[in-house]
């Protein structure tokens, strides 16, 4: 099988990294002389990926304080982010941290140079596979927009619930992979007794209502996490 071709936004970077280093054009060759090549292009993508990696140990490497995450990509960059935040996977929730994933995953360091459609690809997919093994059963896409985004957004709280429950600051009702009682607590957040939802899918519920619930869901789970001095994994 032929190698992936090194991607763009690895070439971007390796070229921001040796500009801020101030890195020497013999160094540079030098460095990629050791992977048989004379030029950055010519690097395979798990080539490019080791030499971002030296270069990173060169000091000055580190890049300077990045703005907020803009461009087409960010949005769901930053929803599948903040959705590992409330599940405890992730120590911090801000855009630089997830723009250091996206660096990882793509040698891009921010959204507004994310372009290339590979390169959102490898980030998106990254992170749902994240999610995936946080304990996320994605749904079926449907390509109805309204639909598939609600059903996304409440695989994310199951997840949590189910979290919740193995933490112990969750009591399950009945079985716990049925998530009973999950629609009477996202009731008691969103309206307070005696309202109640019919259903944790109830069609009265939007993108919002669920994202509060999340959000309620991440600062318990959080919170036990923190008081039991359990390590989060690394951003």
């Amino acid at each position: 099988m032929t190698p992936a071709r090194i991607a763009p936004g690895q070439i971007r970077a390796i070229h921001a990294i040796k500009t801020r280093t101030r890195l020497d054009d013999g160094s540079y060759r030098a460095m990629l002389g050791s992977f048989g090549v004379v030029s950055s292009k010519d690097l395979s993508h798990d080539e490019a990926a080791r030499l971002l990696s030296r270069l990173r140990d060169i000091p000055g490497a580190d890049r300077p304080a990045l703005p907020a995450a803009t461009g087409r990509y960010a949005p769901k960059l930053q929803a599948m982010w903040i959705a590992l935040w409330n599940l405890g996977a992730v120590r911090n929730s801000r855009d630089s941290a997830m723009h250091a994933f996206l660096e990882r995953q793509t040698g891009i360091e921010h959204t507004r140079f994310l372009r290339d459609a590979r390169d959102a690809s490898a980030a998106v997919e990254a992170l749902k596979a994240w999610l995936v093994r946080e304990g996320v059963a994605w749904p079926e896409i449907t390509k109805d927009r309204a639909t598939d985004l609600l059903a996304m957004k409440l695989a994310i709280v199951r997840a949590q619930w189910q979290r919740g429950i193995a933490l112990g600051v969750i009591e399950a009702m009945g079985r716990a992979e049925d998530c009973d009682g999950l629609q009477n607590y996202a009731s008691s957040v969103l309206y307070g007794a005696p309202r109640r939802l019919g259903a944790i899918d109830d069609p009265r519920l939007t993108p919002a209502d669920l994202d509060k619930v999340s959000a309620a869901l991440g600062r318990k789970i959080r919170r036990t996490k923190s008081a039991a001095g359990e390590a989060l994994n690394v951003d």
